[in-house]
């Protein structure tokens, strides 16, 4: 077929679609809002539109000329007149209601433009071969028209529209308002990169991400997946839960997957192609049929750079919906679990190690299916070379599948022992690094580091063993690679020889090209299986960790009373409770009785081990009880632990949490909790990030940011675990006497309040004492009758002792401040941004 009637084909073919699509994306524009303010480009763009209608017009009436006879030239003149038309509306409704440019009339543009240009190139050239003939000048005018016409429309309506969006641009992300150009060729990241090359990118300064890759949306549709789950489950049911979330686009990479399997396999036919018009004579060849051969090589070559980077950018985008996705069910899982299971890091190493193997399994999936594909399809284009021989690489894979076999029988198992080495090291090292001022003040960092040491090498043991079966595995993949186009060649050569017939050039560079496109997807294949079983292993721990029975609070809620009785009326009761953490082990606490009044302040003491802890834990509904039964007026309570846990981020985000921001009750609860000086010798104030858990606090910083986000909260009921034993005198006895006093806050409020501590110098202020020893209540009442009972109650209560060695000075450590100054001045450091070239130099002498 001649060029030009191949490239009217094309045109044809794409003014079809375009009209096949264009009502369905018109439906699909109607009922949606003006997302534009009112400017003159969408009149320009609609104006070009009806000047090309015109000219196509013209093209059509040249077409059915009477001379001329219904061909593939009339009906491509017919279609693209009837494309232009429709084209209006579109490019009308595309301006004013889509925040980008429209992709159909982009891609319906740049193929009919680009067959146009290279029809009228071709026709140039083959009335210059010819001088007699000469190119009619009103056909040629029209033409040249046309493509200027649609030259302009199509950078016109590539232009983005972020300058005239109503409402606010930032709420966009600059992929959003890219058009199909600018998102294939990722033209839109170009703004980011300069305003890196201008200024430090921070969190603040990076324009916002794509809406469907947001975590919130993300969690929030696989938690309703997986609500939704069938029942009972299976192995296959987190897969599942994971392809319901976010269907679109796991089905998106198949589009370009395809396209690329086409292009890679339009190269055999390209060299042949080429190795047949190089062996053509000179005098045989068409004037026409050398550009063919450039003209092909520029569309395969150019389709699979598009086709990959297209099929690449999918893929990542599918990961990082897929950690979203995993990382939202296992953050709502562990928020309902106990406390207790948070100290083995399980969650920590599911989030890290076992996500990141999930997060590939998209991967996995499409490389599988388009791997099979392009191994039967160039098995088939083999056998049109070779003929029968064309299942030698398929013997050496089926042979080679043997060790892939037997490998991903036993790789499962192992890849989960070593899962679970290293989720111990991840556990022994977080806990490390939480505790590291106190093991450097105890000596034990030697111990510690050993510890850590052995657990490493621990793991490395149990991670040689997959890495060895790796290399088998590899090792006999990538014989088939070696071996295959060898023993291909040799045995037709043989043949070849025998039946008296030659290899020739078009054969043999054909099928070392086919070879390779069929043995490098069999080697992916067997490369990815073991891959997979890795990520199938972590679906699995995953799986098991989601479907753990969650915390039970078997705790009541009492009935509210009117406002006369409501002081006397109970917050807290509990009922011939007995806690113990497992049934084979003694109980914590046996046969517990207690009454809690709203409003009073509770002070609970006892020797270490008593159950302190326990019941504060069975109070908050963290610990389930053997017997008994546990009320509560609400399930809302403030806590403070004795090692409080605080979040990575700001000291006000650390206090406000998730509660609204009021700035008048903000400062009065940093006063009552004696924050104020500290907050004004902090570097940037309360904006002062405190690190991973309030690692740039001291200890009694830490306590006292808890016990303000505890304050700040204004729950019903507060749980205070001994939030003041490593303050100084002074600052205890301020915060005691704001908060716990006759007219300190707690009692202003009305809040019940549950207090362990052993300090007996506050005791006082109790309404009510609750002492604890022997798995059981040792006396309850007030402090008068306390003072009154024997020396056999008395000796559970620790008495107070010198404590300066363990209290904080008031002012601020000097080496937290300056470490917390440095990590702030870090962000506008240019040097850590731009690089330092003596770290190269370094590096480099290092590598010598």
């Amino acid at each position: 077929m001649h060029l030009t009637n191949v490239l009217r084909l094309i045109s044809n073919a794409a003014s079809t679609l375009f009209l096949l699509l264009l009502p369905f994306r018109i439906w699909n524009l109607r009922g949606k809002t003006f997302k534009l303010v009112p400017e003159h480009r969408g009149h320009t763009k609609l104006t070009l539109a009806i000047v090309l209608v015109m000219i196509q017009l013209i093209l059509l009436t040249t077409a059915l000329a009477p001379a001329s006879q219904f061909d593939i030239r009339i009906l491509s003149a017919i279609t693209s007149f009837i494309a232009c038309i429709g084209l209006c509306p579109l490019l009308l409704l595309e301006h004013t209601r889509s925040i980008r440019p429209s992709d159909l009339a982009v891609i319906y543009l740049l193929v009919t433009l680009g067959c146009d240009a290279a029809e009228f190139g071709t026709a140039v050239y083959e009335n210059a071969a010819l001088p007699h003939v000469a190119l009619p000048l009103r056909a040629a005018l029209p033409a040249i028209a046309n493509i200027c016409i649609k030259f302009v429309l199509l950078v016109a309506e590539s232009q983005g529209k972020a300058t005239f969006l109503r409402g606010s641009r930032g709420q966009w992300a600059p992929e959003q308002l890219a058009g199909i150009l600018s998102r294939t060729f990722f033209w839109w990241i170009n703004s980011v990169l300069a305003q890196g090359r201008r200024n430090i990118l921070t969190e603040d300064s990076l324009p916002p991400i794509d809406h469907k890759l947001s975590s919130r949306m993300l969690r929030q549709r696989a938690l309703r997946a997986w609500d939704q789950r069938a029942k009972p489950s299976n192995k296959a049911t987190l897969p599942k839960v994971l392809v319901a979330t976010m269907l679109p686009s796991f089905l998106a990479p198949i589009l370009p997957r395809l396209s690329l399997i086409v292009f890679r396999y339009s190269q055999p036919i390209l060299i042949s192609t080429a190795i047949r018009y190089l062996n053509t004579p000179l005098g045989e060849k068409s004037s026409t049929s050398g550009y063919s051969v450039i003209l092909m090589a520029v569309i395969v070559y150019l389709g699979l750079a598009i086709s990959k980077a297209a099929y690449q950018h999918r893929l990542n985008r599918l990961r990082v919906m897929t950690r979203g996705a995993v990382v939202g069910l296992i953050n709502r899982k562990s928020l309902s679990q106990q406390s207790a299971n948070y100290d083995d890091g399980r969650a920590v190493t599911l989030m890290s190690t076992d996500a990141e193997n999930v997060c590939q399994s998209g991967r996995f999936f499409h490389e599988t299916w388009a791997q099979v594909i392009e191994v039967m399809l160039g098995t088939a284009m083999l056998a049109r070379e070779v003929g029968w021989l064309c299942p030698v690489p398929l013997v050496i894979i089926f042979f080679c599948s043997r060790m892939s076999r037997y490998l991903a029988k036993n790789l499962q198992s192992k890849q989960k022992d070593w899962n679970v080495a290293t989720q111990k090291r991840l556990a022994m090292t977080t806990s490390m690094l939480a505790s590291m001022k106190s093991l450097k003040m105890l000596g034990t960092t030697p111990y510690t580091e050993s510890l850590i040491h052995n657990l490493r090498l621990q793991e490395l043991s149990i991670a040689k063993k997959v890495r060895w079966m790796m290399v088998a595995y590899n090792a006999s993949a990538n014989a088939l690679g070696i071996f295959s186009p060898i023993i291909t060649f040799v045995l037709y050569a043989l043949l070849a020889t025998l039946n008296g017939s030659t290899l020739d050039t078009e054969t043999a560079f054909t099928t070392t090209a086919l070879l390779g496109l069929v043995t490098h997807p069999a080697n992916m294949i067997m490369s990815i299986v073991p891959q997979a079983v890795g990520s199938l292993a972590a679906f699995e721990r995953i799986q098991q960790y989601l479907l753990q029975p969650p915390r039970r609070d078997e705790r009541l809620v009492l009935k509210k009373m009117d406002s006369v009785h409501s002081e006397s009326s109970p917050a807290i009761r509990m009922e011939n409770v007995t806690i113990h953490t497992t049934p084979s082990m003694p109980p914590i606490l046996t046969n517990i009785n207690l009454v809690i009044n709203r409003a009073s302040i509770v002070m609970c003491s006892g020797p270490v081990g008593s159950g302190k802890t326990t019941l504060a834990k069975a109070l908050m509904g963290e610990i389930p009880t053997a017997g008994g039964t546990i009320s509560v007026s609400s399930k809302r309570i403030g806590s403070c632990a004795q090692s409080p846990w605080l979040p990575s981020g700001t000291l006000k985000d650390a206090i406000c949490g998730f509660s609204p921001e009021e700035p008048t009750w903000y400062d009065q609860v940093v006063r009552l909790c004696c924050l104020d000086e500290d907050i004004s010798a902090l570097p940037q104030g309360d904006e002062t990030e405190i690190g991973s858990r309030g690692l740039n606090l001291s200890g009694g910083q830490r306590q006292r940011v808890a016990l303000a986000r505890a304050v700040y909260a204004r729950c019903d009921i507060v749980l205070l675990d001994d939030p003041i034993s490593a303050l100084d005198g002074k600052t205890e006895s301020s915060i005691v006497e704001n908060l716990l006093g006759p007219h300190g806050l707690f009692k202003r409020m009305g809040t019940t309040v549950f207090l362990i501590t052993n300090s007996a110098s506050h005791f006082h202020l109790a309404d009510w004492l609750v002492v604890l020893g022997d798995a059981s209540i040792k006396y309850q009442g007030t402090w008068a009758g306390l003072t009154l009972k024997t020396e056999s109650i008395l000796r559970v209560i620790v008495p107070e002792t010198d404590k300066s060695s363990a209290r904080e000075q008031l002012q601020v450590d000097k080496a937290v401040q300056s470490q917390a100054l440095k990590v702030a001045d870090a962000i506008s450091d240019l040097s850590r941004a731009t690089g330092d070239l003596s770290l190269y130099g370094k590096g480099q002498a290092n590598l010598l």
